[in-house]
């Protein structure tokens, strides 16, 4: 892939991929993408024809190297330009993480700065041994946003990423895995098929009670007490009169794979 057009959308069946496409600087993303990034998601968002979107750089050699560092000099030159890049940047982090559809990084090579963020917004990473994460802000004297932390947190835990955080080091595929910051190591050439296997799982389940899921999990990192949720029994039986339950009981009794629409 050429870096002509910087962001695509691939599909197949019922998965889309969203590939960060300018191998020549490491797939680092500008703001114009950024903000492109931001409709793409949007739309698809909007789909429900699609049911999982994953995320890969043009390449193996990086999944995104961060945001793109020949614009600092525009962008944050004043306060208020360097606001607006944490928007523009916070807005697109936001969407991922609450995007209805579960999302799933591939990380074969580099994930550091904004792509590392990215793919700690996702919901599953999947990387390979030779990937290296990182997010080294402090080399830069860049101060993270506090619900890209959150998210960091609620994978490592505050030790290791006040560790990650402050000495700005790149992790390996190994180290990453053991401390929670990636989900699945696999060979490198097998990143791909795996993740597309994974996303095949999770297509063949009902896609209401995997929307469910992941918006009760996101619930629970911002409000773990769950003090401002809504009544459970209700909230927890909102989908028994689909069309899709009626369909996961028959195939069940039928013994064969339900065919679910999402109605």
């Amino acid at each position: 892939m050429s870096g002509e057009q910087p962001l695509l959308v691939v599909r197949e069946a019922e998965r889309a991929t969203i590939v960060i496409n300018r191998p020549e600087s490491r797939n680092a993303i500008t703001q114009a993408m950024w903000q492109e990034l931001q409709e793409l998601l949007r739309g698809l968002a909007a789909d429900r024809s699609v049911r999982v979107v994953l995320f890969r750089g043009a390449g193996e050699r990086a999944l995104a190297s961060g945001a793109d560092i020949t614009e600092f000099d525009a962008t944050r030159s004043s306060r208020q330009g360097a606001i607006a890049a944490y928007h523009l940047v916070n807005d697109t982090m936001n969407l991922i993480e609450r995007l209805p559809q579960p999302t799933i990084a591939l990380i074969h090579g580099y994930a550091v700065g904004a792509g590392c963020e990215l793919a700690v917004a996702c919901d599953f990473r999947v990387a390979a041994p030779e990937a290296r994460l990182g997010i080294p802000a402090g080399k830069l004297n860049i101060t993270i946003g506090q619900r890209h932390i959150r998210r960091l947190v609620a994978l490592v835990g505050p030790s290791r990423a006040k560790d990650l955080l402050m000495t700005g080091r790149l992790v390996g595929g190994e180290e990453a895995l053991r401390m929670g910051l990636v989900d699945y190591l696999v060979p490198r050439a097998e990143v791909e098929r795996f993740a597309h296997e994974l996303a095949a799982q999770i297509c063949a389940s009902a896609p209401l009670a995997v929307r469910w899921a992941k918006e009760v999990v996101n619930r629970c990192l911002d409000d773990p007490g769950l003090a401002s949720a809504s009544d459970d029994a209700e909230a927890s039986t909102r989908y028994v009169l689909t069309e899709d339950f009626a369909e996961g009981v028959r195939a069940f009794r039928e013994k064969r794979t339900p065919r679910f629409t999402g109605q």
